[in-house]
């Protein structure tokens, strides 16, 4: 994955206080492997003292920022529930059945149509019904799903440190299938909103499928260009525009995302309506790949710690005068003045 490219903005090592160097040092070692990931894929080590990136941002929310409302927005069952209660007026796909063991899903339910998911990690899905599946080969697949974490350390598990996994009930589940006959292909709109503002969309159409196309477009609805790693994927076509209008879009987005400092909402078209997905926290495992220099210090601009959980909720000990220390700091920056 490219390099969070916002670094290439980050003032020298030199520049930095004595404080930020040994509290980055300190958090090197007491979390070695998330700090040697964030080189690794970031291609910088991380500024956690006073995080500056997108990228900084959200390892500084795994590590420090653990707002319980994370393990209800990471559970796709509890998300659900949440965005039902919040705006009963946003459809979401229904869950026709629920439960810890496959053996146990009625039969006919298996043969689909419908999307079999787990709650507590990313990439659980397995549309139904598109080719005949055993017993056993489901059995397979979700004991592998139940088995897996995000929130751990093991090196094969990519997405180690997204604590807003940590205490999901793992349960696997199916919801229906939101694809109508003759209504062209599920529209998933990923929307990230900062404090309230929409800085960008990504567009998929049939997702998890070999017919997988992807855009990134500007709040504005000015289509951008898109990160190697995505760009392997075929590109939605040029004169592609979205289905929904914006205002519409944005709308819902920032009804369910309310006053939090950063969260991805995942919303469906199926030709019909605009349906819920799921609440990301831990966008792209929490690290940032984006070309546009321009968008990646609008979404550093946007992203204000200051209304994180960790800043606006008492703390206590070292963490408490932490606390305190960063929002002096932080608005000392934004007033332009020295911390």
């Amino acid at each position: 994955m490219p390099a969070d490219i916002t670094r290439k903005t980050r003032a020298p090592a030199a520049t930095h206080d004595s404080k930020n160097r040994a509290f980055n040092f300190l958090f090197g070692l007491l979390h070695r492997d998330q700090f040697r990931e964030f080189a690794q894929r970031v291609g910088v080590s991380p500024n956690l003292c006073v995080p500056k990136s997108a990228s900084d941002k959200f390892l500084w929310r795994k590590l420090f920022d653990h707002n319980p409302q994370f393990t209800v927005f990471s559970d796709k069952l509890a998300a659900k529930q949440y965005v039902a209660n919040l705006c009963p007026d946003i459809p979401a796909a229904k869950v026709i059945w629920q439960g810890t063991n496959i053996d146990q899903a009625p039969a006919v339910l298996l043969k689909g149509p419908g999307i079999l998911k787990s709650n507590h990690g990313a990439g659980f899905n397995l549309k139904l019904g598109e080719r005949p599946r055993d017993i056993d080969e489901l059995r397979a697949i979700t004991t592998g799903w139940l088995r897996g974490w995000h929130h751990t350390k093991p090196k094969k598990w990519k997405y180690r440190g997204q604590w807003g996994y940590k205490n999901i009930r793992r349960t696997l589940f199916i919801e229906e299938d939101l694809a109508r006959e003759g209504g062209g292909p599920i529209v998933d709109i990923a929307v990230n909103v900062c404090c309230g503002k929409v800085t960008h969309f990504n567009v998929t159409l049939d997702n998890k499928t070999k017919r997988h196309r992807y855009a990134r477009f500007h709040a504005s609805g000015r289509l951008m260009q898109i990160e190697v790693s995505s760009a392997k994927l075929d590109a939605v076509p040029e004169d592609f525009k979205p289905p929904v209008s914006l205002t519409r879009i944005f709308g819902v987005a920032k009804r369910i995302a309310g006053a939090a400092d950063q969260l991805r909402v995942d919303l469906m078209w199926n030709g019909q309506d605009l349906y819920f997905g799921e609440i990301t926290v831990y966008a792209h495992a929490g690290f940032v790949a984006i070309l546009d220099q321009a968008l990646l210090a609008e979404i550093t601009e946007a992203w204000d710690l200051r209304r994180s959980w960790f800043l606006t909720h008492p703390q206590s000990g070292w963490r408490r005068l932490y606390a305190d220390w960063l929002r002096r700091t932080l608005d000392a920056q934004d007033e332009g003045s020295p911390p």
